[in-house]
């Protein structure tokens, strides 16, 4: 019982980036960006984006990413968790972005950035949101 909350932590947050991924292939099919956020997280491993191994990469990422904001929590606290969520994600993206993506092949304009930068965002507070509703209440509620 004492590992089932890191674990739905990274299962809340691999669901909270179904949003930034929806986003963000929206943004594309109307032309505002070249890569979808799984796309982009393909890039760590190839030249050219694949949306295969994107979403594999994704969900590893979303993994990693979900147990940093889970055990956050122990440190900054839980009050406006989601918007603490959504800074931890939007520096988690833009470290991603730094150290792989920005020597791809694929370069993406000012509003591409923009874009994956938002979708960091929304994914941020939607998996703040989920883990605090799922985790964080519980906590409070049975203790």
């Amino acid at each position: 019982m004492k590992f089932d909350k890191p674990l739905l932590a990274v299962l809340l947050s691999i669901i909270g980036g179904i949003p930034a991924g929806i986003f963000t292939q929206l943004m594309v099919w109307l032309h505002l960006t070249s890569i979808t956020a799984p796309e982009a997280t393909s890039l760590m491993f190839l030249k050219q984006s694949s949306m295969t191994l994107g979403i594999l990469a994704h969900i590893g990422y979303s993994s990693v990413l979900g147990l940093v904001i889970y055990y956050s929590a122990l440190i900054l606290g839980t009050d406006y968790f989601p918007l603490k969520s959504m800074i931890i994600s939007m520096v988690a993206e833009s470290l991603l972005f730094i150290i792989f993506v920005s020597g791809s092949s694929q370069s993406q304009g000012v509003s591409g950035n923009f874009i994956h930068a938002i979708a960091a965002a929304i994914a941020g507070l939607s998996r703040g949101y989920l883990i605090k509703r799922f985790i964080f209440n519980k906590l409070l509620n049975t203790d």
